[in-house]
C-alpha cells in the first residue's frame, strides 16, 4: 500500500448501500401508506402559498385552509372532468384513426421516417399491423374499469385530501414538533435541516406547478389554434411528461404529431407540431426555469434523471412527478448525517 494512503472502512461502504436498500424495501412494500402521504405532503407545499395570502387578509386560519381546499377540489375536478371526457371520446375512436394511419402509411411511405428499417420493410409492416388497436383504445378506462378499481382510487383521493386538509391545518407548529421530537441536544442540527428541505421542497414543487401549468395551457391552446383533435389531451400530457428530464419533451410531442398527421392526410402538420413543442420547451428549459428555480435544487442532472428512474419504478406515475423534490429532501438530510454524507456528494450538482 503506498505511503499515505488510507483504506475505506467496511462501514462507509456499507451504511449507504444498506440504507439505499432499506429505503427501497421500505418505499416498495409500503406505498399503498406513504404514497397518499407524499402527495398530500406535495399538494400542501402547493396549497400553501394561498393559505398565506389569505391569512395576510386578516382570514382565520381554518376558513383561509378550508377556502383554498375547496378552490382547488372544484378546479381539479373541472379540469379532470374536461381531460376525461377527451380521453374517453378519443379512445373511442382509437380504431378509426388507427385504420386511417395505415392507409396514410401505405399511401405515404416515402415521405414517412424509416424509424423500423433496421428491422426490414416486411419486418416492419408486419410489427405494425400486429398492433391490438383494440386493447390500446381500453388504456384510458383501465384506471376506473371495475367496481373494486374505482373504489380504490375514490379511496386514495379522499385519503390524500384529507391528509392535505389536516397538514394545511397543522402547518404553524408542524415543524417546531418535529424539530422538538428528536431531542433537545439536536435542536440546531434539525432546525437547519428541516428548514432547507422545506425551503427547497416548497420552492421547487411551486415553480415547477407553475411551469407545468402554463406548458399545459399554452400546448392546449397552440394544438387548438392549430385545429389538433383532442388538445386538452395532448397539451396535459406533454406537460407532464416535461417532468421526466432529456426525453419527456420528446415523448410529449410524439402523440400529437401522429394526430395531426393522421387528421390532415400529411406529414408537414406534424412537422409544425414538433417545431412548435421544440421552440416551446426550448423557452421553458433555457430562459423560464433557469431563472425561476434559481439554485433551489443542487442536484445534478444525471441523478434526476436516475431518481426519476428510480422512483418511477417505485410509484409509478406518482414517483415520476415527484422523483426530484423526494431526491432533494433526502439529499438535505444525506448533507446533514455523516454516514450518508456519500449519497449526498453523488447527488450534488457542485464539482469542487
Amino acid at each position: 500500500m503506498p505511503d499515505g494512503s488510507k483504506l475505506l472502512t467496511i462501514n462507509q461502504v456499507a451504511t449507504p448501500i444498506l440504507t439505499v436498500a432499506a429505503l427501497t424495501a421500505l418505499c416498495y412494500f409500503a406505498a399503498p401508506i406513504l404514497v397518499p402521504i407524499v402527495t398530500a405532503a406535495t399538494l400542501t407545499y402547493i396549497l400553501w402559498p394561498g393559505v398565506a395570502a389569505l391569512k395576510k387578509l386578516k382570514v382565520p386560519h381554518v376558513v383561509a385552509v378550508i377556502l383554498i381546499m375547496l378552490l382547488a377540489i372544484v378546479a381539479l375536478t373541472a379540469i379532470g372532468m374536461l381531460i376525461y371526457s377527451e380521453a374517453l371520446a378519443f379512445s373511442d375512436n382509437v380504431p378509426a384513426y388507427w385504420e386511417q394511419f395505415q392507409q396514410l402509411r401505405i399511401e405515404h411511405a416515402k415521405d414517412l421516417p424509416k424509424i423500423l428499417d433496421f428491422l426490414g420493410q416486411d419486418s416492419s409492416s408486419t410489427l405494425l399491423n400486429g398492433i391490438d388497436v383494440t386493447k390500446l383504445s381500453a388504456i384510458p378506462k383501465f384506471f376506473f374499469k371495475g367496481v373494486g378499481t374505482v373504489l380504490s382510487f375514490l379511496g386514495q383521493a379522499i385519503l390524500a385530501i384529507l391528509l392535505t386538509l389536516f397538514m394545511l391545518f397543522e402547518q404553524p407548529g408542524f415543524r417546531k414538533r418535529i424539530v422538538r421530537s428528536l431531542g433537545s441536544d439536536n435542536v440546531s442540527a434539525t432546525t437547519n435541516i428541516v428548514s432547507q428541505i422545506s425551503a427547497q421542497i416548497a420552492g421547487y414543487l411551486w415553480v415547477r406547478f407553475v411551469i407545468t401549468v402554463g406548458l399545459a395551457i399554452v400546448f392546449s391552446i397552440g394544438l387548438l389554434i392549430g385545429g389538433i383533435n383532442y388538445p386538452y389531451v395532448w397539451g396535459p400530457l406533454a406537460a407532464l411528461l416535461s417532468l421526466v428530464p432529456y426525453a419527456g419533451a420528446y415523448i410529449g410531442a410524439v402523440p400529437p404529431m401522429i394526430m395531426a398527421y393522421v387528421q390532415h392526410g400529411s406529414i408537414l402538420p406534424a412537422v409544425w407540431v414538433f417545431v412548435f413543442f421544440m421552440a416551446v420547451q426550448f423557452v421553458e428549459s433555457n430562459i423560464i426555469a433557469p431563472k425561476m428555480f434559481g439554485r433551489q435544487l443542487n442536484i445534478n442532472l444525471l441523478a434526476q434523471l436516475i431518481s426519476t428512474i428510480y422512483w418511477g419504478w417505485l410509484w409509478g406515475a406518482i414517483g415520476i412527478v415527484l422523483a426530484v423534490p423526494i431526491t432533494a429532501a433526502l439529499k438535505v438530510v444525506c448533507d446533514h448525517v455523516e454516514a450518508l454524507h456519500p449519497i449526498g456528494i453523488l447527488l450534488s450538482g457542485d464539482d469542487n
